[in-house]
Order: C-alpha cells, then sequence, then structure tokens
C-alpha cells in the first residue's frame, strides 16, 4: 500500500495541517530521499 504523502495547506479553510516543526521535519526527510535517488542515478550512468 503506498504511503500518503502530507499537504501544508488545506484548500478551502487556508488552514494548516502540519505545524512548523513537523513541516521541517518532512522536508527534510523529503530531501534525504531526494539525495541517495540522485547518488544511485550519477551512479548507474
Amino acid at each position: 500500500m503506498a504511503q500518503e504523502k502530507p499537504i501544508n495547506k488545506r484548500r478551502k479553510s487556508g488552514g494548516y495541517y502540519l505545524n512548523q516543526a513537523e513541516l521541517i521535519d518532512i522536508l527534510q526527510q523529503g530531501y534525504q530521499v531526494a539525495l541517495k535517488r540522485a547518488a544511485l542515478e550519477f551512479i548507474q550512468q
């Protein structure tokens, strides 16, 4: 089963699902994943 990606902004209410600390954590995790994927892509060339 695919993991849902958190969304930070609600469309109609203008509120937020994540607080600042949670948002920073999610962004850091995403950066690490992107860095690993880029390294793998570079190695495979």
